[in-house]
């Protein structure tokens, strides 16, 4: 409902306005929750809940058939109160990186899982990569064989620093290749390459950073890399998302929410958490409605939206064959790659492709380790043929001639010997 505020009526009289709408007329508009009372171009605005709510289904929206635009990538955002789709662009200059957080509920993971189901069927690795922490193990398990990953899972704090540590150094790579090549951004970078050449965007996901920034180990080392790459990354390309259930104004400090141009509030349990994820004492996101009801933040405007339902529970099928996809689909370009960038392990390599994982090089007999077979036998149980397995797991197709027999050969015995055992048993 919009308003126009009479003459000499500021806003700040409305503002809380919405405690007495549900005092009043909370029984007839079955309402619990004061409505969100925001300030519109020439007034005010009173969003009521709708009775009958609806799911917002990722599969109705998104678009995977359109020919893609590596100079504009996006994520999905949500439908808007006037139920217009909306998009989140990660090559606006001006986005760059997300803080969120939210309550149990409030549609977080879905958001996050939704883009980066996106990311990956959208856009082919030479165009987005990915770059994964998930301390509860659980959120992002289902990502684990995407070809788009520039490293496994980080799964706890030592691995998030690890990965962390990464991320640093291929944002130093690309800005030493810059200077070589005369551009000052990713997006300069592109224009003037592609087609030959593209600069592939790195989005980070990190499911839970309030465990990361209160690790007593490793939280040091991960904030220091972190704040590094909040300040510079976004230029190169490497963008960075801040996930946490537990907004604490003094782990995600004022320094930190600051370097965040951008933020995604879902529905939180106190106000409090509001103001440290919105900034500025903004109290909004306290009277959201949960399930995907979420506030995204510029530095221009506020847009309330409701996030995309993946439903990778109600639908695996439609989840799968999605991933699926990501995993097969073509990439008919070429990716720049660092050719100075360390290893992150000392027990592991892992190559500048950013998937294969082994301990010993091309020219050498490959040795499966344990969590490539955990991996290998992951897609083979669910249905998965050899050259899927291989691409996904070890970034490795059949146009790389000798290097795809040698895996085929040794995923193909690794599987037999699985099954005689098996067998025997």
């Amino acid at each position: 409902i919009k308003i126009k505020l009479g003459k000499g009526v500021s806003f700040k009289k409305i503002q809380d306005f919405g405690n007495d709408f549900v005092q009043q007329l909370g029984d007839k508009l079955n309402m619990e929750t004061p409505p969100m009372v925001s300030v519109i171009p020439g007034g005010a605005a009173i969003d009521i809940p709708r009775s009958d709510r609806e799911i917002v289904y990722f599969k109705d929206y998104v678009d995977f058939s359109s020919p893609i635009d590596i100079h504009n990538i996006f994520i999905p955002g949500g439908v808007g109160v006037d139920g217009k789709y909306f998009d989140i662009p990660l090559s606006n200059e001006n986005i760059t990186h997300i803080l969120g957080g939210g309550r149990t509920r409030g549609g977080k993971s879905q958001f996050e899982k939704a883009a980066i189901l996106y990311l990956a069927r959208r856009y082919p690795p030479s165009v987005v990569k990915l770059a994964l922490s998930d301390v509860k193990r659980v959120t992002f398990s289902k990502f684990s064989f995407l070809p788009h990953l520039i490293t496994p899972v980080a799964k706890d704090a030592e691995s998030s620093a690890k990965l962390f540590s990464l991320l640093v150094q291929h944002m130093e790579a690309r800005y030493r290749e810059f200077e070589r090549v005369g551009v000052e951004t990713i997006g300069e970078f592109n224009r003037k390459f592609y087609p030959e050449l593209i600069m592939p965007r790195i989005a980070t996901w990190v499911d839970e950073c309030f465990d990361l920034l209160t690790d007593k180990a490793h939280s040091e080392f991960i904030e220091m890399d972190m704040m590094k790459l909040l300040a510079k990354a976004g230029g190169a390309g490497i963008h960075m998302f801040f996930y946490t259930q537990r907004p604490d104004k003094n782990v995600i400090n004022p320094l930190i929410r600051s370097n965040f141009p951008a933020k995604t509030a879902f529905a939180t349990t106190r106000p409090e958490d509001s103001c440290i994820i919105l900034g500025d004492d903004n109290t909004l996101a306290a009277n959201l409605l949960g399930y995907g009801d979420f506030l995204y933040k510029t530095s221009t405007q506020i847009t309330r939206l409701q996030a995309l339902y993946v439903g990778d529970a109600e639908e695996p099928e439609y989840f799968e064959q999605l991933l699926k996809e990501a995993i097969n689909q073509e990439d008919n370009f070429t990716a720049w790659e660092p050719n100075d960038i360390e290893e992150v392990s000392d027990s592991k390599t892992i190559d500048n492709s950013n998937k294969t994982i082994f301990n010993n090089s091309f020219d050498s007999k490959i040795k499966l380790d344990e969590e490539s077979k955990n991996s290998v036998l992951n897609l083979h149980r669910k249905g998965y043929g050899i050259s899927e397995i291989i691409k996904s797991v070890f970034n490795i197709s059949r146009q790389d001639g000798r290097h795809y027999k040698k895996y085929q050969t040794v995923v193909e015995d690794y599987l037999n010997s699985y099954k005689g055992n098996n067998e025997k048993q």
